[in-house]
């Protein structure tokens, strides 16, 4: 579902994350209260790490061409790369204690279904903790696709360098 944020005017709205929240979880607890299953959980609690592409990018994709902003980022990525920046950036440092949230809240949860006796449920959650995806950012996967293609043009051509050219060959 898809709600235009704007005032009598027509003015666009600035909500922040947290009202969103709240207001997400507000709709999400009306929808049940009227027999719709529904649940509001962030990207973090359903442990997405990465962020959905815009509409423009994805239809851009579909064509086969890349949008300036993804080029944008890639150059940045491999910029990082080529100067060794191997830091995490503020992003995946947010993202990394947002996971450490969700995997303390999620303990906690499975200590208290433990505790009511649904050690079934208990041990669910405690499963799902377990096989949550670990966390990537777009920026890792083109780092990684960089390192990857570099090796591969390594390898290629150690073997050709390996491997004596025909030409050379004695046929006397």
């Amino acid at each position: 579902m898809i709600v235009r944020a704007e005032n009598e005017d027509g003015r666009r709205l600035h909500i922040r994350k947290a009202t969103l929240r709240i207001w997400r979880e507000a709709f999400a607890a009306e929808l049940r209260a009227r027999g719709i299953e529904a649940n509001a959980t962030s990207r973090a609690e359903r442990s997405v790490s990465l962020k959905a592409r815009g509409s423009a990018e994805y239809h851009l994709r579909e064509r086969g061409d890349v949008s300036t902003a993804e080029a944008r980022r890639f150059a940045q990525a491999a910029a990082d790369l080529r100067r060794g920046e191997t830091e995490a950036k503020p992003w995946e440092v947010a993202m990394a204690a947002r996971r450490r949230d969700v995997l303390k809240e999620l303990a906690r949860n499975a200590a208290d279904l433990r505790d009511e006796g649904d050690v079934e449920l208990a041990e669910q959650v405690e499963r799902f903790a377990h096989e949550l995806p670990p966390l990537d950012t777009e920026r890792r996967r083109m780092q990684r696709a960089l390192v990857e293609q570099v090796n591969t043009r390594l390898q290629r051509q150690q073997i050709k360098i390996s491997e004596p050219p025909d030409h050379q060959r004695d046929t006397q």
